[in-house]
């Protein structure tokens, strides 16, 4: 009977050891997160981003760079899209398809009928009796127009497009710049508009493209004569710019995500040692995340995935710099990475890196990877 106890005993121990293990097992076992690509926010970058936005009156043009793939972009488009949520209405524009100038106007000119037209709501009854009172700038609407179902709306959207179309006016009309910001500015207090423009860089390749920034930031540096409330923020690839120095713009470089990038392992985006291999082997670029991120849940392997994001990154830089340069170029840059730049007649053997978001000049002046993949790649 005694070893009949005994051996139900152990049985049971057994049993429960074996249970245990089991429930261990399926606790530690990995479940992938299949949901939406978080964006990681380093907080000063957040902070400022969103302060800027909200800042009242805007004193100058807020100007985000960064490396390839960086999060230029998806830092704006969260921004607009928290501001939608308000009443607030961004005009979020893209130049990357732009051929011309007036593909720039017309881009403009689009967004901003977009924004009006998922902007019907968002008015209430006393914002749409002062908008009735608002006058100045009839002249320049076409009072027939028919665009927006919103008739209250018709009137400024005519009006701003109008403006916008003079600057083109003779091939360049400076003028035409101020009153496109002075009609935004008219209508601000009823559509607290901000602006977002991805991939401004496009407007210098254009003639007359320089003169049109010019002209804008000759307009926002009298901001001491009267107040301009609209946030403008654009996004610069070519960090370079940052040696045109002007009062009305301020610089701000997207972070290096390294020390926040722990939360995909903790969010089960990524296993520990998967995430430690892309670190090793690309580094912490955002868009290399994503793009391994999205191809795993696509039904690659993670080795796969990351072969992919090599071959991808590989065939850009050897699409963009070029060979008979990249010797002289990368003895430069792997030599002076470390040092603030003062003059950018020092850079112009690898200024094509900077074009390209291989390179970047941070926040401290000072050289570096766009890309840390390039780095590892081009200082062996």
């Amino acid at each position: 009977m005694k070893n009949n106890n005994r051996n139900i005993f152990i049985g049971a121990g057994a049993g429960a050891a074996l249970l245990l293990i089991i429930l261990i097992a399926y606790l530690c076992r990995f479940v992938r997160y299949m949901g939406e690509m978080p964006y990681l926010w380093e907080p000063s970058f957040n902070q400022t981003l969103h302060s800027y936005a909200k800042s009242r009156p805007s004193r100058y043009i807020l100007a985000l760079t960064g490396g390839y793939h960086s999060g230029k972009s998806t830092a704006m488009n969260l921004l607009a899209e928290a501001n939608k949520k308000k009443n607030i209405f961004p005009i979020v524009v893209d130049f990357s398809l732009a051929n011309n100038l007036q593909d720039c106007i017309n881009l403009f000119k689009l967004q901003l009928l977009t924004t009006f037209a998922k902007g019907t709501n968002k008015l209430d009854n006393s914002d749409l009796k002062a908008l009735s009172e608002l006058h100045l700038y009839d002249y320049l609407a076409d009072k027939s127009s028919e665009t927006l179902t919103n008739p209250a709306f018709r009137i400024p959207f005519s009006a701003i497009t109008h403006a916008a179309e003079s600057i083109l006016s003779g091939g360049f009309n400076e003028y035409g710049v101020d009153r496109l910001l002075q009609v935004l500015s008219y209508y601000e207090p009823i559509f607290h508009f901000s602006i977002y423009i991805h991939n401004y860089d496009r407007i210098y390749d254009f003639e007359n493209g320089i003169r049109i920034t010019n002209s804008a930031l000759a307009y926002l540096s009298n901001s001491n004569q009267y107040i301009f409330n609209i946030p403008i923020i654009v996004e610069i690839k070519n960090s370079l710019r940052r040696f045109e120095i002007s009062k009305s713009v301020r610089y701000i470089t997207t972070p290096n995500i390294e020390k926040l990038s722990y939360k995909f392992v903790q969010m089960r985006i990524f296993r520990k040692n998967e995430y430690n291999t892309i670190l090793n082997t690309i580094g912490p670029n955002p868009g290399a995340f994503e793009y391994i991120f999205r191809s795993i849940k696509y039904g690659q392997t993670f080795e796969e995935a990351l072969n992919a994001t090599k071959t991808q990154l590989d065939s850009y830089i050897n699409q963009v710099a070029d060979p008979k340069l990249m010797k002289e170029q990368l003895t430069y840059f792997c030599k002076n990475k470390d040092k603030i730049v003062s003059n950018i007649n020092d850079l112009a053997t690898i200024s094509s890196l900077f074009k390209n978001e291989l390179l970047i000049i941070n926040n401290d002046m000072k050289i570096e990877s766009g890309l840390h993949y390039s780095a590892k790649r081009l200082c062996k």
